[in-house]
């Protein structure tokens, strides 16, 4: 059990903050925060649980807590863990090649539906109301493998154009099964949440206008998007398209979440991250409060399987640390922006808009 943990990611923290005023919602995720690791997960959660932003406010009041087998009994021992803190809890998944919601393989896609739904259920268990996660296109092939793309009969990997056809396929395959987990979440009062991914991770249903494209023919009201704001600066179409993403997504109604993680992996203080461009654009549609997070994730290279991240720095010497600065820094640079960035461009929707009708275009709306 703790070996997966430990092979997924060892730190990663999100950052809450009101958008009303200086009061912060702050959330850690560590994978160390597993159920087999009582005793550091305690010591983390008092730490967590005495910081303070430069106001003295309470700086961290939710958790998240990645689930990731079966439950035999950790999570209701992970539950009483939490139960000594006043947190308020976040579950995070990853998915797996053999249970993928994507799969044009009825028994795998079905298996994928089995896995998210026993997701929710821990969830539940756990106290939380919301499951995030990189729901689609988890393991396009085995993260073992040298390339993460599909391979075809011949044991070849599959290129564009064949792969986006494939991509598409996949996408459309995956509506109506979400459409049932969201239905079953719902029942259960709880949001999923698709984070979608790009860069080195995978190959499909990876840019905004394709999450938000997926949301709308999901067409549930507790069915989300997580945008990480680490893959709109190394893929990303620039920050007047995402201002009228952001704006179009709050429009239709769609649960929305934000990450801050920085673009290597490495440390939020110094970063590329456009704080006040982001952070303007953020405040200016309102779109994050207690029930809607921003995130601040900080990743450790230790353990982290080389494949799927693509890590080639050291391990930071003092990752609690670079949490704790990482909150502060962005408690500041959240409080600290000029007025004059807190505002969206007119033709901000509009262009948006126009990116994410094609997008359903091609996808959904084109017969194959």
């Amino acid at each position: 059990m703790q070996s997966k943990f430990i092979q997924w990611i060892i730190f990663g923290s999100y950052i809450f903050l009101g958008s009303l005023n200086a009061e912060a919602f702050v959330s850690a995720n560590f994978l160390l925060f597993g159920p087999s690791v009582d005793t550091v997960t305690v010591e983390r959660l008092e730490i967590l649980s005495k910081l303070k932003t430069d106001h003295g406010i309470q700086a961290v009041t939710t958790v998240y807590i990645p689930i990731f087998d079966d439950d035999k009994g950790q999570y209701a021992r992970t539950r009483d863990i939490l139960n000594q803190f006043a947190f308020d809890i976040i579950t995070t998944t990853p998915m797996s090649g053999d249970k993928d919601i994507t799969s044009l393989d009825e028994e795998i896609g079905r298996a994928g539906v089995q896995f998210l739904k026993e997701r929710i259920l821990i969830t539940k268990k756990l106290g939380s109301k919301v499951l995030t996660g990189a729901l689609l296109f988890p393991e396009l092939k085995g993260l073992s493998e040298k390339s993460i793309r599909p391979i075809d009969k011949n044991g070849k990997q599959i290129e564009p154009p064949a792969l986006t056809l494939l991509v598409n396929q996949r996408l459309r395959a995956a509506v109506s099964r979400m459409q049932e987990v969201a239905d079953f979440a719902a029942k259960h009062d709880i949001t999923v949440v698709n984070e979608y991914i790009n860069h080195w991770e995978i190959c499909g249903g990876n840019t905004m206008s394709s999450a938000i494209a997926f949301a709308l023919e999901v067409n549930r009201p507790n069915f989300g998007i997580l945008s990480d704001i680490s893959h709109e600066v190394l893929q990303g179409k620039g920050p007047l398209i995402y201002a009228g993403e952001l704006q179009f997504a709050k429009n239709a109604g769609l649960p929305i979440y934000l990450q801050i993680s920085e673009p290597g992996r490495g440390d939020i203080v110094n970063s590329w991250i456009p704080f006040d461009q982001l952070f303007g654009i953020v405040q200016a549609l309102n779109i994050v409060d207690k029930t809607h997070p921003l995130d601040i994730e900080i990743f450790d290279v230790l353990g982290l399987n080389p494949t799927l991240m693509q890590l080639t720095r050291d391990p930071f010497v003092d990752p609690m640390q670079v949490l704790i600065d990482g909150i502060q820094y962005t408690h500041q640079r959240y409080e600290s922006v000029p007025e004059t960035f807190k505002n969206i461009p007119s033709q901000a929707l509009a262009k948006a808009s126009d990116h994410i009708a094609e997008e359903r275009k091609i996808v959904y709306l084109t017969p194959p």
